[in-house]
């Protein structure tokens, strides 16, 4: 399905790219399956980085649990894992009218829920209005939905029929209707509002999460594992007529890094894993001993990058998140370039990627195709313009080395990342050595991924952080939810209720420019001054694209990764051979 950019502890692949005219309509042509015949049965072993924060496919914003979300829920649309393209999902079939405006979607018949109960049009309509659309509930994909501040109306015709009216032209709208699971209106209806914000919790009994999804949760021991069962009220079946999922089982084994996860893998004990390109080398040579292979896929779609906090809120206690000496510094876009020009992205790919990977230029990456901006230039250390950037704004390095700002305060501060990725501790490190050439001293401190999130999110306390986003896509609105700045996701500064300078005012006008037409060529203008724009103001400042690629078991059938859809696009098809 569709997502927004969130954040990641790994780096899993999706994509979304769409344009549409008033005269589209969709169907499902794709046959019952792509790929083989699978047979019935097996187990699918994975990994998962530190466990889910929640079980809420509607709040939740990170990959630790949207890896266990996405088995069990399901929204109207999906996309092709190698146009990039929409098709049906839930709904089989969808129209447009004349004016763009207007799209009806159709329900496939007989759909039900994980525990037998009717999928109908009026969970749609309440999964869109009472949950997403609610203010008071912590939804991501409302940033992508709403153009500026303006939702859909939405309408039951009939039991499997919906009708959005939209308020205006919106380029990427039957892709982003997958964004949204269909929820039970049944079930949740008495826990809408913000009490519907810990519904679905980690604690909540498997039986209670009611999805409609390929595969419900049968168990979570928490901090230890997730066993997923199939669904036997999933909707596909093969071109002879067998029940979809073809697995009996996925198991879910929560581990603490990277590390872990590679030792796993060796030893057995998981089927599929996204290869970083630092265990590429040891794994590689294991290949034909452990009855794996390893595909390459393509530089990854994902933002990996440093970014400073620029909340200039205080918390209720009246403390700024910020210090305001680092504030100073952190707003600045001339010392956020010089810190850009100093990094040596070259020795990031050589020593951490082993050479696997291309250099970055934005926040797009070239898999993107015809979305990336290929006219800017690429980002690469130049400690000269560095030290030109840092002068214009006062900065001076002493005697002693060490850098100060015109008021004579050192520029000093701490740079976190989640303890999981040992990549980014790597590059973190890097990063480190970096700057200390132009004087400022880093404290680099490692952090739980979903303690990072909480305080990224929650009490904002921190300065600067070493992450990734991902799962949005090649479709640039899928990142609005980082763009705009009312964005829970506006990471440097999040949920603004004005923009806090007139670069984040202008892409926020860029974000409705980029969506609110079905012209792909006046979309491209937009989205390429966005990404001149965040090439200017280095709001993150982007390290670099690693190589996306994937181990897979030889015993596995019909698993075909993508850089645009991953590895597990195709869960419900993949079977365990004999």
């Amino acid at each position: 399905m569709p997502r927004t950019l969130r954040l990641l502890t790994i780096l899993p692949l999706a994509t979304l790219l769409l344009s549409c005219d008033s005269s589209e309509k969709g169907r499902d042509s794709r046959p019952a399956t792509a790929h083989s015949l699978g047979r019935p049965g097996g187990t699918l072993m994975l990994a998962s980085w530190g466990g889910p924060k929640t079980f809420n496919p509607i709040v939740e914003n990170e990959s630790s649990s949207s890896q266990f979300v996405g088995l069990m829920f399901a929204g109207l649309t999906e996309t092709d894992a190698h146009s990039g393209l929409p098709k049906p999902l839930l709904a089989e079939s969808w129209t447009v009218d004349s004016t763009g405006k207007v799209y009806t979607f159709r329900l496939r018949e007989g759909l039900r829920f994980n525990d037998g109960s009717p999928l109908r049009a009026r969970d749609v309509v309440f999964t869109w209005t009472r949950l997403a659309f609610d203010t008071a509930i912590q939804c991501a994909m409302r940033d992508i939905i709403a153009v500026d501040g303006r939702l859909p109306e939405v309408r039951e015709l009939d039991s499997l029929t919906v009708e959005f009216r939209l308020p205006t032209v919106f380029g990427p709208f039957i892709a982003a209707a997958g964004g949204l699971p269909v929820l039970s209106r049944e079930r949740l209806e008495k826990k809408v509002g913000a009490e519907f914000n810990s519904a679905y919790g980690i604690d909540t009994p498997p039986d209670s999460l009611i999805g409609a999804g390929p595969f419900r949760l049968a168990r979570y021991e928490s901090g230890s594992r997730g066993v997923f069962v199939r669904n036997p009220y999933w909707f596909r079946k093969d071109s002879a007529g067998t029940a979809l999922p073809y697995l009996d089982t996925v198991l879910l084994v929560v581990v603490q890094d990277q590390k872990a996860e590679v030792l796993k893998f060796k030893a057995g004990e998981l089927d599929v894993m996204d290869v970083t390109a630092q265990d590429f080398p040891v794994l590689k040579p294991l290949e034909d001993q452990g009855g794996f292979g390893i595909r390459k896929l393509g530089p990854t779609l994902n933002q990996l990058f440093v970014c400073f906090n620029q909340n200039t809120g205080k918390n209720a206690e009246g403390k700024p998140f910020v210090d305001p000496v680092k504030l100073s510094w952190f707003r600045d876009a001339r010392f956020r370039r010089a810190v850009s020009w100093a990094l040596d992205r070259k020795a990031i790919r050589d020593i951490v990627w082993n050479g696997l990977g291309s250099e970055a230029n934005g926040p797009m990456s070239p898999s993107s195709g015809y979305w990336w901006n290929r006219n800017l230039p690429a980002l690469h250390r130049d400690l000269d313009s560095a030290r030109a950037e840092l002068a214009g704004a006062g900065f001076v390095q002493g005697a002693d080395g060490l850098l100060r700002d015109s008021k004579g305060n050192q520029v000093k501060f701490t740079l976190l990342t989640n303890a999981e990725n040992q990549s980014r501790i790597d590059i973190a490190g890097l990063v480190r050595k970096d700057l200390e050439a132009l004087g400022i001293q880093v404290v680099f401190v490692q952090v739980e991924f979903n303690a990072l999130v909480a305080r990224l999110d929650g009490t904002f306390d921190w300065d600067a952080i070493l992450l990734g986003l991902g799962g949005g896509g090649a479709e640039p609105h899928f990142g609005a939810n980082v763009w705009v700045s009312s964005g829970r996701t506006h990471m440097w500064f999040p949920k603004q209720k004005q923009p806090s300078t007139t670069w984040e005012a202008e892409l926020d006008s860029l974000v409705v420019a980029g969506v609110t037409t079905a012209d792909t060529t006046l979309r491209k203008a937009a989205y390429d001054r966005l990404q001149e724009i965040v090439h200017r103001e280095q709001p993150y400042v982007y390290l670099g694209h690693p190589e996306a690629m994937t181990a897979i078991r030889n015993r596995l059938g019909n698993v075909d990764p993508t850089v645009l859809g991953g590895a597990l696009h195709n869960i419900d098809e993949i079977f365990v051979r004999p």
